[in-house]
């Protein structure tokens, strides 16, 4: 069940970053002169998005951070589509598994996502103090579990959370806030 639901979204946004990707290679990217390569760190030794938008996403949040916000147990981040993204998984249903996509400011895919959130926040609530703008959806999927996603976009960059399990709206979206705020502060 929870795979295929993730299945779905992955093959969205996989689509979507090889169309961006493809831009970027026709020559349709930004300089490249200030970009860090991929597990570079930033001069505080925190992990980083580097300005192309790879990097190592999982390593902006331990397996027992996101355990602790969301309030069961989760399995340790890893890589769902590229290393632009991580998921924390669960194998109980009923509880809450996290899906987190990072780009950092400046990347192309941070400019266009970001650029899409301001026009998509029809149909979502706007989440004041978290960067320039931030949106919150929820989607029922019946009886089988909630679906939270939370987009802002801001001065470090794009940060997408996808929060799904058997926990109320309130529940979902003060989570997904809580692990937002840890993101922005890393990148």
């Amino acid at each position: 069940m929870t795979q295929i639901r993730w299945t779905f979204r992955y093959a969205v946004v996989a689509v979507c970053a090889v169309v961006l990707s493809a831009g970027s290679i026709v020559g349709c990217g930004g300089d490249d002169s200030n970009q860090r390569r991929v597990g570079e760190t930033k001069k505080s030794g925190s992990p980083t998005v580097t300005a192309t938008g790879a990097g190592d996403t999982c390593s902006l949040l331990s397996e027992a951070e996101v355990a602790d916000i969301v309030g069961n147990t989760v399995s340790k981040g890893r890589p769902f589509a590229g290393p632009a993204d991580c998921k924390w998984d669960t194998e109980d249903p009923s509880n809450v598994d996290v899906l987190l996509i990072a780009h950092a400011a400046g990347s192309i895919r941070e400019q266009v996502l970001c650029s899409d959130v301001g026009k998509a926040d029809n149909g979502g609530q706007r989440v004041a103090g978290l960067g320039d703008i931030a949106v919150w959806k929820l989607t029922t999927e019946g009886s089988l579990f909630n679906s939270g996603e939370l987009e802002i976009c801001g001065p470090k960059g794009f940060v997408s959370l996808t929060l799904d399990g058997k926990r109320n709206e309130a529940t979902l979206k003060e989570a997904a806030i809580a692990i937002a705020r840890k993101v922005i502060e890393r990148l």
